[in-house]
């Protein structure tokens, strides 16, 4: 009964009851189970369904509809609570566990001939979505008819990723472990790491508490790559080198392309012309020299002493006639 969830049409039910209705409504469904004898057409509980937190899920509820044309009703609590959180169309806050469930829930009917259901579809899982749902499914028909559903949900909370580091082994020389640790979650779980495929051996010194799993595994080939991982214990046959990877520590390819070579530069200035005798030196000419406003070593006196004397001689004729 649960596939049939995939090919019902939606359909909308009774309408949007507000809580006075829907206690008449029970009283006369009552009133109609006493004087004609209507019994619930199923009680015990579905299967147990385990939704992981962090993803979606769905709560399905299915039964068989044997009076397609009367008129139905349903409402959806939690076993907890003393009021359903949906009726028929309409939640209510109070009957929820946590007020975001409101925004995460969407509840459903859906209907195909002699098959309905009640799905309960969940956005991000979350713990507090534990617990034990039911369904009522009321049908008023030429028979009264209702289906009581109950479905048990448990939250499974993975581990959290494996955190990971190399060292060397203190424990034998040239060697190096891999140091692992992860949050359990709440189921039983465990670390594992992959070489060359295949698992490689961890110590016994691993620690297990209920707050961090630790484990120390040695590596094989420091050249090989290793990953590791977190996972529950039923993985443990299924699990490979690909899809254990939260933690990786890759291998350095090493580059094999041809290296152009250095050319090294000369730090020494090679002689270009051979050394000059001492009589090749006295024969060299002295460069002449550009006399620059004083500034040189050879500059001409007598352009300089004119203009001296000219500036002394005006200074002489103004002191002496002032």
């Amino acid at each position: 009964m649960r596939n049939l969830r995939y090919v019902f049409w939606k359909r909308p039910v009774g309408g949007k009851f507000s809580y006075p209705v829907m206690i008449q409504l029970s009283i006369v469904f009552c009133v109609q189970v006493l004087l004609v004898g209507a019994l619930p057409v199923n009680t015990e509980p579905d299967s147990t369904l385990t939704l992981t937190v962090g993803s979606d899920g769905v709560i399905p509820f299915a039964c068989r509809n044997e009076q397609q044309s009367a008129t139905k009703y349903y409402t959806v609590k939690f076993e907890e609570k003393d009021r359903p959180f949906y009726i028929d169309g309409t939640f209510d806050p109070e009957g929820l566990m946590s007020p975001d469930q409101a925004e995460r829930f969407r509840v459903e009917y859906f209907e195909e001939g002699s098959s309905m259901s009640v799905e309960i579809n969940i956005v991000s899982v979350s713990v507090e979505d534990q617990g034990t749902y039911i369904v009522l499914l009321i049908i008023q028909g030429e028979t009264p008819e209702y289906h009581l559903m109950k479905r048990v949900v448990l939250i499974f909370i993975p581990p959290g990723p494996a955190v990971c580091f190399l060292m060397p082994s203190e424990k034998m020389w040239n060697f190096y472990e891999v140091h692992c640790h992860s949050k359990p979650g709440n189921g039983n779980s465990t670390l594992t790491c992959f070489q060359n495929g295949d698992k490689i051996p961890y110590q016994n010194d691993g620690v297990n508490t209920q707050i961090v799993n630790r484990r120390i595994f040695w590596l094989l080939h420091v050249d090989i790559p290793v990953s590791c991982c977190s996972h529950d214990i039923k993985e443990w046959d299924t699990l490979t080198q690909t899809s254990c990877d939260q933690y990786k520590y890759p291998r350095i390819e090493q580059d094999n392309s041809p290296v152009p070579p250095v050319h090294e530069i000369p730090t020494k200035l090679t002689l270009t012309t051979r050394p000059l005798s001492m009589e090749e030196k006295q024969n060299q000419p002295f460069p002449e020299t550009i006399p620059y406003s004083g500034c040189g070593r050879n500059f001409d006196w007598s352009s300089v002493m004119l203009p001296l004397m000219a500036l002394f001689t005006y200074m002489y004729v103004c002191i002496s006639n002032p």
